[in-house]
């Protein structure tokens, strides 16, 4: 029975897994896991870099390198858990190793009138480098890739239990080392 939808709502349908199978032979589903994949993959290497232009830099090689070896995808870990270890790889040989995280200069204050301000790149890598690596590693895998606690755990080799204290203890820890709203600029 043929279906009466096109290949491309076909593709949209497909979860993760199926689309990562189909990938190596099919370019419109890879295309489809880098559009549903793109955002988390770059927020998370900003985070990692502080910068938008290494981030898009790394962000393409994170791509290329799936694209290249989609086929030895298995279907643990998840596939957005195995795409973060890709990006995970290439800030590592950027010289981004999360076990050697080094704090950058802080960014020059700038002004900002803004009724509601907002922390730049900067000064959230600067913030996340100043914690110890493995909680700011944490935190940049679910906040900023969007990982759930459970991939987060898988990403960096620990048990549930113990992504969800890194977690915890690594959000306090930037809190309490973060400016009050009011002296964000």
């Amino acid at each position: 029975m043929r279906s009466r939808h096109s290949p491309l709502i076909e593709l949209f349908a497909l979860n993760d897994q199926e689309l990562a199978r189909r990938a190596a032979r099919d370019g419109a589903a890879f295309a489809e896991l880098f559009h549903r994949h793109l955002r988390s993959v770059y927020r998370y290497l900003a985070a990692v870099s502080g910068s938008a232009a290494e981030a898009r830099e790394l962000t393409a090689r994170t791509f290329m390198t799936a694209l290249e070896t989609i086929g030895a995808y298995g279907d643990e870990p998840g596939f957005s858990s195995w795409l973060i270890e890709i990006a995970r790889d290439q800030a590592a040989q950027q010289g981004h190793p999360q076990a050697e995280a080094t704090p950058p200069e802080p960014a020059a204050a700038a002004g900002n009138s803004a009724p509601h301000p907002r922390l730049g790149l900067e000064q959230v890598s600067a913030a996340l480098a100043r914690l110890e690596p493995e909680r700011a590693e944490a935190i940049r895998l679910y906040l900023f890739a969007g990982l759930s606690a459970a991939e987060t755990a898988g990403v960096l080799k620990k048990s549930p239990a113990a992504a969800k204290n890194l977690l915890l203890h690594g959000l306090r820890d930037l809190l309490k080392a973060s400016p009050p709203l009011g002296e964000v600029g």
